[in-house]
């Protein structure tokens, strides 16, 4: 691979930098000083300072006497940076630090082959799923910085468009071998999804044109070695074996280049252009190695024999029917009426297999009673799961596409026999809840305080106090309705013992009839102690008149209320 040092893209893109104009870059590459550390040493060695007839000499050996003043200082500033860059390649190769060994294409040098290649392959759309990651190249970089063969996995060749949304991998300090203390990013390995066929195509794809991109072999011989292992997965196999899955022309993937690696000792350019993988790629078609993990295996699939028909209820009842496999379910014993018509599916499956889903579950209680009355694999389906969840429950959301789909496929399943759909939370069954949370709302009523308000209204009606209860076409036209309420209140009972009672309180304030009635004068209440004296002055007075002392009086203890007086 190309460093920044032998990069004819990073040459052009440093001149540009530096004011040099596209007729002298040109000279300079057409004379053969066509990357940076030969632009170092064309006229001297680094280290050196060249004089100001060299560096004429440079830009316009026929005329140097001719060349401007801004082109000589253009060129005199690159030739000090190409010689600076240059010694500090060999520092870093000499203290062989982390920097020197990581094989990066350098940004100029990766867009001008990215261009090339756009060009050379007009055919194919490298755009989308086929624009490699930068992160691609740099795994195909190792393998030729190394000079030897190691597997490339297909989830190594992600897209362009993952790599700019992936999060930026943190920074990572290493002490290198000479004992140096340096800051570097740290590398994420990016795995990218092969789960289908089609995206396992694309990955190929992917590797191949990295491959191309970097040199290691061409774009057609690669990419038609994976062609040939995707045509397996077409071949209709012989009698009692299956289809060619994708995890055989995994392993058939991976035995290839397993095999790469011990016929070649080295995979540079040949003198004559050629590259040994391409080569290589083909002879791997006819390789026993490889093929022997792309022939079709036996098929697992069995048919019934015929005394195993009794079960054949339980046998059908399998998740893999798409994978043609089945699963038997536990034994049933002899059973009776087999192959009599009007029996369906569902009714020919035991209870322990038979399953019932109830969506928007909440804490799961339905599926729980359910789960007890046989069907043991019943599940709940909701958004969220609580600590008070009483049964198994999938997390779904079905406010998204994939969260319906999900459930649709779920309920499509021969094992279900059930569903209970009930209104998501938070619009009936939490509506008590949410009116806690609105301003001036009276809180749930306590059937406690109901029933003592309403013997109390019923104690008034007896007594003369109220009349009704009244319908609404009974009430005259303007009257007002009052809510009444009921408090709670420690007492005393009859028997001297604390109780609770309650009060019955009419909200007068709430339907505005106290704002009807107002008083300007305000008769002073006075206390328990002022009404005791008042009551045994009498008493004393009499006594004067015998004695120094009150006579005893008759008052006895107690409490007695208004509606009792």
């Amino acid at each position: 691979m190309s460093s920044i040092m032998d990069s004819e893209a990073a040459l052009r893109a440093k001149a540009e930098e530096h004011g040099l104009d596209a007729g002298l870059i040109a000279s300079l590459i057409g004379r053969g000083v066509n990357s940076i550390s030969k632009l170092a040493y064309s006229i001297t060695t680094p280290g050196v300072n060249p004089t100001e007839d060299q560096l004429r000499g440079l830009v316009d050996p026929s005329d140097p006497g001719g060349v401007t003043l801004g082109a000589l200082a253009s060129i005199r500033r690159l030739v000090f940076e190409s010689q600076t860059m240059s010694i500090h390649q060999v520092k870093m190769a000499l203290e062989n630090t982390e920097s020197s060994k990581k094989p990066e294409l350098v940004p100029a040098e990766r867009h001008a082959r990215i261009r090339e290649q756009k060009t050379r392959l007009a055919g194919y759309d490298l755009t989308g799923p086929l624009e490699c990651s930068h992160a691609s190249y740099d795994v195909v970089g190792e393998m030729l910085q190394k000079d030897s063969v190691v597997y490339l996995p297909p989830t190594k060749f992600g897209t362009r468009s993952a790599e700019v949304a992936k999060d930026r991998p943190p920074k990572e300090l290493i002490i290198d071998s000479s004992s140096h203390l340096a800051v570097t990013t740290g590398r994420k390995e990016d795995r990218c999804n092969v789960n289908s066929d089609l995206l396992l195509s694309q990955a190929f794809t992917r590797r191949a044109l990295a491959c191309d991109l970097m040199g290691a072999c061409s774009f057609a011989a690669l990419e038609g070695w994976h062609r040939f292992l995707f045509r397996h997965l077409e071949h209709a196999p012989p009698s009692g074996y299956d289809h060619v899955t994708k995890e055989q022309l995994l392993r058939a993937d991976k035995q290839g280049w397993i095999r790469l690696a011990e016929i070649l000792p080295s995979i540079k350019r040949l003198p004559d252009g050629s590259k040994p993988l391409d080569a290589a790629f083909a002879a791997l078609r006819t390789d026993p190695c490889v093929i022997f993990h792309l022939l079709p295996l036996p098929s697992t699939a069995r048919k019934p024999s015929q005394s195993n028909k009794r079960r054949e209820a339980t046998e059908e009842i399998d998740s893999g029917e798409s994978h043609g496999k089945r699963r038997k379910g536990p034994k049933k014993g002899k059973g009776k009426g087999k192959g009599k018509k009007g029996k369906n599916f569902e009714d020919r499956m035991p209870s322990e297999i038979k399953v019932f889903i109830e969506i928007f579950s909440g804490s799961g209680g339905l599926t729980a009673e359910v789960r007890k009355r046989g069907l043991i694999y019943s599940v709940g389906v909701d958004c969220s799961i609580s600590k008070q969840v009483k049964s198994p429950t999938v997390r779904l959301d079905l406010t998204t596409a994939d969260g319906q789909a999900l459930l649709f496929d779920m309920l499509e399943q021969p094992t279900v026999v059930g569903f209970h759909a009930a209104p998501p939370c938070g619009t009936a069954s939490l509506a008590r809840e949410i009116r806690k949370h609105l301003p001036n709302m009276p809180q749930p009523l306590n059937p406690e305080i109901q029933e003592g308000v309403y013997a109390a209204t019923v104690e008034e009606k007896e007594r003369g106090w109220l009349e009704g209860p009244l319908t609404l076409h009974e009430l005259e036209a303007g009257a007002s309705l009052t809510r009444r309420f009921g408090v709670a209140q420690s007492s005393t009972g009859s028997d001297g013992m604390p109780c609770v009672k309650i009060r019955p309180i009419d909200n007068f304030t709430e339907s505005l009839i106290n704002l009807t009635n107002s008083g300007s004068e305000c008769i002073p209440v006075h206390s328990v102690d002022v009404v005791i004296v008042s009551l045994l002055i009498p008493t004393c007075s009499k006594a004067t008149h015998s004695s120094n002392t009150c006579a005893p009086n008759s008052l006895q203890p107690g409490a007695r209320t208004l509606r009792s007086a």
